[in-house]
């Protein structure tokens, strides 16, 4: 047996993951989960029979994010570990151990079931980022994976549009209730149909020396500029007018990208450019902060159901400390402070508010040096590369919108968005270099 001929089993598995994606959205997490890990393990247990060359170059390609992948897995260790009181623990081990009347060894995580189970799912995404830079090396792979991925949110934004419109909704009422996961996959769908229309056009220009027919040309264009068109306006009826500015975010990044690598400019020029697009960008933001001037500058961003919530919301960040609750452990921290009213809710009201009160300040800066050397990974790629720079510059942009998103909605804490967004990150990281690159 040869080291490709389990090639296409890979890809099967792959595409069956993100197949599932809206499934594993909409069902609990005690049902879906559970299918996604079994895909994934299975994934990586047939990853050795890989072409070798694709194996060792996507290792090149991730060892500079070795280091700072690790720390957050050591980190969530670290808060499963006993610990004597007084020490690090999370002040409840001190309450129960005073209720108690008898001492009591402490942990950081309040939770040590959720938080261990958050350990795994987080090893298993960075795994599924590098089983799919590893499939993705073959350019024809990465496209179809571009492809599957453009479909998988087309359908969702479908569904969302049609849900909508048979729900009577209007333009810009609150959102009916649509899952935060599904917004945000259609968040990444806009770009990445529009790396769809760079693709055609790349192809078109590549081959218009052979004389290939303008016919070729139109139906992907056609394909891509309906994709991204039904992707924002799911957006547009699903979520908050927030999360689609950071959609906007992306696709602008993606654009400028575009606009670099077609018409050459000079670095300067590009510089200048970029900061101009940026100081935009900022200027976009300050207004819409101006507009909710009464909360925490985290959840500024935020949709809460009502000002209560965001009180409650800022007594739980107000106590918050640089070694957290543990990772995973809102639900259990959020029951902890909830009044007769129910607050806080079950659920975090944005990613960043939930990342500080888990992961603590300590932890949230793990996560910002993982978010930034991926953008400085994904975007000098999107620079350097000549030929399928469209795929690094993609990822860069739906990165970009992760990172805005991460202020307006907890869609990054749910596993099912984590999943497509390391497909993304993955097929980005996969194709910054070119195959020829030794």
């Amino acid at each position: 047996m040869t080291k490709t001929s389990n090639t296409p089993l890979l890809s099967a598995l792959l595409f069956l993951l993100i197949a599932e994606t809206p499934v594993l959205a909409i069902s609990t997490s005690r049902v879906g989960m559970p299918i996604a890990s079994l895909i994934i393990a299975t994934t990586l247990l047939f990853l050795p029979k890989a072409p070798l060359g694709d194996v060792q170059r996507s290792v090149a390609i991730l060892r500079p994010l070795t280091a700072v992948t690790l720390f957050p897995a050591i980190w969530m260790a670290l808060q499963l570990v006993p610990v004597p009181l007084g020490t690090i623990e999370h002040p409840i081990w001190l309450s129960a151990a005073a209720a108690l009347s008898e001492f009591h060894t402490g942990h950081i995580s309040i939770d040590l079931g959720s938080t261990l189970r958050a350990l795994v799912q987080y090893l298993a995404v960075v795994a599924l980022i590098f089983a799919t830079c590893v499939l993705a090396r073959d350019r024809e792979r990465a496209e179809q994976i571009l492809f599957a991925l453009c479909a998988i949110a087309d359908l969702i934004a479908l569904e969302l549009l049609l849900f909508w419109y048979a729900g009577n909704f209007e333009w810009g009422a609150p959102n009916p209730g649509f899952p935060d996961n599904l917004s945000a996959s259609t968040s990444l769908g806009a770009i990445l149909n529009l790396a769809i229309i760079a693709r055609a056009i790349e192809r078109y220009e590549t081959k218009a020396e052979h004389q290939a027919p303008w016919q070729t040309l139109v139906f992907p264009l056609v394909l891509g500029a309906v994709g991204a068109l039904l992707c924002l306006s799911a957006t547009l009826v699903s979520t908050t007018a927030n999360v689609l500015i950071a959609s906007v975010f992306g696709c602008v990044t993606f654009l400028l990208f575009v606009l670099l690598r077609q018409y050459r400019l000079g670095r300067w020029t590009a510089v200048t450019v970029g900061f101009t697009v940026l100081i935009m960008c900022c200027g976009v933001i300050v207004l819409r902060s101006a507009a909710n001037p009464s909360v925490l500058p985290l959840i500024r961003f935020a949709h809460a159901s009502s000002a209560e919530a965001g009180g409650a919301m800022q007594r739980l960040l107000s106590d918050a400390n640089w070694a957290g609750a543990g990772v995973g452990t809102y639900q259990a921290l959020a029951a902890t402070y909830r009044d007769t009213a129910g607050l806080p809710q079950p659920a975090a009201i944005n990613t960043i508010s939930s990342a500080i009160l888990g992961w603590g300040y300590l932890g949230a800066c793990l996560l910002a040096a993982i978010l930034t050397q991926l953008l400085v990974m994904l975007s000098r790629g999107a620079f350097n590369r000549g030929r399928d720079s469209f795929f690094a510059a993609a990822a860069t942009a739906c990165l970009v919108t992760i990172i805005c998103e991460a202020f307006c909605d907890a869609s990054l804490t749910d596993a099912t968005f984590q999943i497509f967004a390391a497909i993304v990150l993955g097929l980005g990281l996969a194709q910054t270099v070119g195959r020829q690159v030794k």
